[in-house]
């Protein structure tokens, strides 16, 4: 069986009767063969420098705790509430009295053109249909 390894014959000292009859190969790995030295392996690389730090993570200048939570929901729940009221009662009451005011000033509008003769938005709509004056 021979070995994939490196090897070069060499005489060994340690025992004259072997050393007399052949040169015994050295083989540069480690080996099964009970006949043949192996040199022990060389020491393995020293491993890598651990990788640097990592840099300190940004932490938040405040930390909400869980009274915060809670005073920050009773808040949003209270705040909308209060909206609820607002946009029920006061706007819808304001969006009343601005009809209101439109209907007077469409009235007014009306009343000022009847005296003046000036024809409104609904007679002008009403004529759309007739053909000009000038075509026959």
């Amino acid at each position: 069986m021979q070995s994939l390894c490196a090897s070069r014959a060499v005489g060994v000292a340690s025992r004259p009767s072997v050393a007399a009859q052949s040169p015994r190969p050295v083989v540069l790995c480690r080996s099964t063969q009970p006949n043949i030295d192996t040199l022990p392996p060389p020491p393995p690389p020293p491993p890598p420098p651990p990788p640097p730090p990592r840099p300190p993570t940004a932490t938040p200048w405040y930390k909400p705790s869980r009274r915060d939570f809670i005073v920050a929901g009773l808040g949003s729940i209270i705040g909308g509430g209060a909206m609820y009221v607002y946009d029920t009662f006061l706007i819808d009451d304001l969006v009343d009295e601005l009809e209101e005011a439109e209907d007077d000033l469409d009235l007014a509008e009306e009343y000022v053109s009847r005296i003046a003769n000036v024809p409104t938005m609904a007679d002008l709509q009403k004529d759309d249909g007739a053909p000009p004056a000038g075509a026959k």
